[in-house]
């Protein structure tokens, strides 16, 4: 975990060249060692997208978050997860997610279909999320990532299942791989 945050290093103040060298030597490093990427890859297939065999929502079963679906944990920290790994076996430095899926599928680290899917189902997870936190806003509510599936429209629901579905075939791609 530590070393996935690493990755994510910006100077804010001071002598960016320092930072600049550090990440230079050290990408160089990640691209050629395999068993680090393994390592990584392995980090990035704990958390999984709540889907079951059959396409249903594998909900969470504690506390006051029972009955709900976690899409931070489970939606969007695989496909962040997932982008860095081959991110850092492709040097590619960007530290957005999209711009890394983006620059991915320029140097051909990771098909273009593959890549937009990302996006796309990163983009859709972040909104289901942000809708939830906007009404809890709006409720006085304290904001969280815990969404009740009776929250989410129908129509919502299959598109979750779909980001869902991609986020785990690119899980399975990057586990074969790495």
């Amino acid at each position: 975990m530590y070393a996935s945050i690493f990755f994510d290093l910006k100077c804010i103040y001071g002598e960016s060249h320092l930072l600049d060298d550090l990440l230079t030597d050290v990408f160089d490093m990640t691209t050629r060692s395999t068993i680090f990427q393994s390592h990584m890859a392995a980090n990035a297939l704990h958390y999984t997208p709540p889907l079951g065999f059959f396409r249903n929502f594998i909900l969470d079963k504690n506390g006051a978050n029972e009955k709900s679906l976690n899409l931070k944990k489970k939606g969007v920290v695989p496909i962040v997860d997932i982008t860095r790994v081959y991110a850092l076996s492709h040097g590619v430095r960007s530290i957005n997610t999209q711009d890394r899926l983006r620059e991915l599928s320029d140097v051909g680290g990771m098909s273009g279909s593959g890549a937009n899917d990302l996006i796309e189902a990163y983009k859709f997870i972040n909104s289901v999320r942000i809708k939830h936190q906007r009404r809890q806003i709006k409720s006085g509510q304290s904001v969280d990532n815990f969404v009740l599936t009776q929250e989410i429209s129908s129509l919502d629901k299959k598109h979750l299942k779909d980001a869902f579905g991609i986020v785990n075939d690119m899980q399975s791609a990057m586990s074969s791989r790495y």
